[in-house]
Formats: C-alpha cells, structure tokens, sequence
C-alpha cells in the first residue's frame, strides 16, 4: 500500500513538473534565412524567421553599420511560426535584423541576428554564433 502510495506521489509530481516547464517555456526564434553569421555572395530579397511557435510579429529592423535601411515592415498581427519581410536591394556589407514578437502567453520577445553581403560578409563570418537564436524575454504583457 505505501509502495503504491509513493509511485502516485512521484508520478504526480512528475506530470506538474512537466506542465510547469512548459508554462515557463517562452517563445524563440528557431530558425532564420540568412541564417545568423551567413556570408551571402548576393542579397537576399527576402527575410524568412520561423520561431518555436505561433507569434505576432510585432517589430523587424533592419540595419547596416547602426543605420537603419527602410524595409517599410508593418506589424503582423495574425498569429503564425513563420514569417516572411521583403527587403529592398542590399548593398555589400553587415546587416542585423532585430525584431520583437508577442508570443500566445503574451510575453514580448526580443532577438536579433546577422549576417553579411559580398566581401563585408568574409569578414562578418568569423564573428557569427554568439547571437544564433539570441531572445530575451520581456516580461510586460500587451492587452491586445
């Protein structure tokens, strides 16, 4: 009778383990094209990002060397794990996409990730990895 007992105890603890991670589990970005510290040979005409489950977009920026380049980017307010932003024409150089999205348990989460075009991007290579997947989360619920 203990023995049973005991084994129900540590099943349900187990099974309130693992619903509590999931509660804690936050939204991240899973994947991006250019992938972050990729050296392209042409620019890209589209930004892809895909994240470990549906968001809204909220925000994408794009920038060369701090400057931000005009991709004229709306907020998405449909909810999907994937997204596509087209960009204008890229010239040689390092570009940093920065975005915010809102996840389905209404955290905001904040990324960002780089890559490189033309002879910039030889360079740019070796300083990739440290931002693959880079999200910090935000706290501040959004009551839209």
């Amino acid at each position: 009778m203990q023995l049973q007992k005991l084994t129900k105890a540590v099943i349900t603890t187990a099974l309130l383990l693992g619903i509590s991670a999931q509660a804690w589990a936050h939204t991240a970005l899973s994947s991006s094209n250019p992938a972050e510290g990729t050296s392209l040979e042409a620019a890209p005409k589209t930004i892809e990002m895909s994240f470990t489950e549906d968001v809204k977009l909220l925000r994408v920026v794009l920038t060369q060397e701090e400057n931000a380049i005009d991709i004229d980017f709306k907020p998405i307010t449909a909810a999907a794990a994937s997204f596509s932003v087209e960009v204008p024409t890229l010239s040689t150089g390092t570009y940093t996409v920065s975005w915010t999205a809102l996840g389905g348990d209404s955290h905001r989460v904040n990324g960002s990730f780089s890559f490189g075009v033309g002879a910039a991007a030889e360079e740019h290579a070796g300083h990739g990895g440290e931002h693959v997947g880079h999200a910090q989360h935000n706290n501040s619920h959004s009551s839209h």
